[in-house]
C-alpha cells in the first residue's frame, strides 16, 4: 500500500500529516529508518517554536526541507519487532506533534 493522506486530516501547508503503511511487511530495519525520521522532523520543528523545548499546539511551525509534520501514523499489522518498537517510542520523545500511533 502507498503512502497517502487521510481523506479528513488536515495538512500544515499542503503536507503530509498521515502516513498509511499498514500491511507493509515493514520489520524492526524499516521502523528503525522511519524513527530517524520523525526524530529528525521534530528536531527541524523544534528549532522554529516559540519554546525550542516543547512544541506547542499554537506554535507557528514552518515544516520545509527534512522536516515532518506528520500527526497520524499506521505501521498495523507489519513484523515490528521489540528493537523498532524502541526506536518508535524514543522518536516520539522528540516528535510531539504525533497523536496518533497504530501500530
Amino acid at each position: 500500500m502507498a503512502p497517502s493522506s487521510a481523506p479528513n486530516a488536515p495538512g500544515i501547508g499542503g503536507a503530509l500529516t498521515y502516513l498509511g503503511l499498514a500491511h507493509n511487511a515493514i520489520q524492526d530495519s524499516g521502523a528503525e529508518a522511519l524513527a530517524a525520521l520523525l526524530a529528525a522532523g521534530a528536531k527541524a520543528a523544534r528549532r522554529r517554536a516559540k519554546n525550542p523545548e516543547y512544541v506547542q499546539p499554537d506554535d507557528d511551525l514552518v515544516f520545509d526541507g527534512g522536516s515532518c509534520p506528520l500527526t497520524a501514523l499506521d505501521l498495523s499489522h507489519n513484523t515490528i519487532g521489540e528493537i523498532g518498537a524502541r526506536a518508535l517510542g524514543k522518536a516520539l520523545l522528540y516528535h510531539q506533534l504525533l497523536v496518533s500511533l497504530d501500530l
